[in-house]
């Protein structure tokens, strides 16, 4: 049995492009895309 794949995405790429990455690696047979977003970091710092 094939073992699933998954792109990890890096988010320095603007977020339509990332979505391309993401239709084109489904169509590629990957087990999923996983998006990458440091700048949340940035949102949640101030929270306890």
């Amino acid at each position: 049995m094939a073992q699933p794949v998954v792109a990890y995405i890096q988010d320095a790429h603007p977020i339509s492009d990332a979505k391309g990455y993401a239709k084109y690696n489904e169509a590629k047979g990957f087990g999923a895309a996983c998006q990458a977003e440091s700048r949340l970091g940035a949102v949640t710092r101030g929270m306890p």
